[in-house]
C-alpha cells in the first residue's frame, strides 16, 4: 500500500508522482528497514528526479540502524551482481557508499549528527 501510493499514483498527462514523501510509522519488527532498503535501491537505479546524480541517504535516530539498512542494500546488490552482467558493470559497492556508475547516483548512510549532512542534495 505504501509503495503503491508513492509510485502508482501519478497525475494524468504529466506522469509526475502525486506523493514524493511518506511518513511510515509502524511498531518494531514490521519491515520498515526492508521497505526503505527496497525504495533506496529502486531510486538508485530507476529514479527520475533528478535525472542524474541522485543522492539517496539512509538516516535514522541511531547511525547503527542506518548502517544496518545500508549493509542490507549492499548485500542484496552484491548477490545481484553475481547473476547480472549489467548490475556488475554499473553498481560499485564500497564500505561507505553504493554508486550507480551509469548516472553517478549514490546511496550513503548518515550519522545522527546534523552537521554531517552539510552540502548534501537528497
Amino acid at each position: 500500500f505504501i509503495v503503491g501510493n508513492l509510485y502508482g499514483w501519478v497525475h494524468k498527462g504529466t506522469n509526475k508522482r502525486r506523493f514524493t514523501k511518506a511518513y511510515v510509522s509502524t511498531s518494531r519488527k514490521n519491515g520498515k528497514s526492508i521497505l526503505v532498503n527496497g525504495i533506496a535501491q529502486y531510486e538508485l537505479m530507476f529514479g527520475k528526479s533528478p535525472e542524474r546524480q541522485r543522492e539517496i541517504y539512509i538516516s535514522s535516530n541511531a547511525y547503527k540502524q542506518a548502517r544496518i539498512i545500508f549493509e542490507m542494500a549492499t548485500s542484496q546488490l552484491n548477490m545481484l551482481k553475481k547473476g547480472s552482467k549489467y548490475i556488475n558493470r554499473n553498481i560499485k559497492t564500497i564500505s561507505t557508499e553504493i554508486k550507480y556508475l551509469k548516472d553517478e547516483s549514490v546511496i550513503k548512510a548518515l550519522s545522527n549528527n546534523p552537521d554531517s549532512a552539510d552540502g548534501t542534495n537528497p
